[in-house]
């Protein structure tokens, strides 16, 4: 990356490989049972699925060395965590859905303690960030113009896996989707193994 170049970036936990082939399954399933509803939507590319915990935009490589640095602050103080995911919703509740999500049936406790502990930790440091509530979710689907109601997706029997790291990622936009790229890893707790 040059000096000039900016980098659309934001930070997040990733599903392990067999969560996002059990979202995939259940994401597949719902599309083939409600056709007519899932064609209202554009759907997420597994590949992609994550747990946004900050997003930062565009962002120049100086911040983003500084992004890091401080995100693997963060993720020392935390320790590693078992999740896995939940039911389904979306946004907006109650009225035709904008964005359907997946949340956590188990860990948003800890997802959302990591969320506010690095949302308050960038913006002492000097960070613009979002200021809506942190909702733990991964989103699978985006309504392709106006709101439309969502088809139901069956989450029974997730898996469950271990977070061990915060990842910061760069996001490619592109005319089909978004495509992501990890900059860098960083582990959660080592700054409690150190002691």
């Amino acid at each position: 990356m040059s000096g000039s170049e900016t980098v659309r970036t934001f930070v997040a936990l990733l599903p392990s490989p067999e969560q996002r082939a059990w979202l995939a399954d259940a994401v597949r399933h719902a599309r083939a049972e409600h056709p007519e509803s899932a064609r209202r939507f554009r759907w997420t590319d597994p590949a992609t699925y994550h747990l946004t915990l900050a997003f930062l935009g565009d962002r120049s490589a100086s911040e983003v060395e500084t992004l890091i640095r401080t995100v693997r602050q963060v993720a020392g103080r935390h320790e590693p965590f078992r999740w896995s995911l939940g039911a389904a919703g979306a946004f907006p509740e109650g009225r035709p859905a904008r964005v359907i999500w997946v949340g956590l049936e188990r860990g948003a406790a800890e997802a959302t303690a990591l969320a506010d502990d690095l949302a308050d930790t960038l913006r002492s440091a000097g960070w613009e960030l979002e200021s809506r509530r942190f909702h733990p979710h991964l989103t699978v689907a985006r309504a392709r113009r106006r709101p439309a109601p969502p088809p139901p997706i069956e989450t029974p029997g997730a898996p469950a896996s271990s977070v061990t790291e915060i990842v910061v990622m760069r996001s490619h936009l592109a005319a089909d989707g978004a495509r992501h790229t990890p900059l860098a890893k960083l582990p959660l707790g080592e700054a409690r193994a150190r002691t």
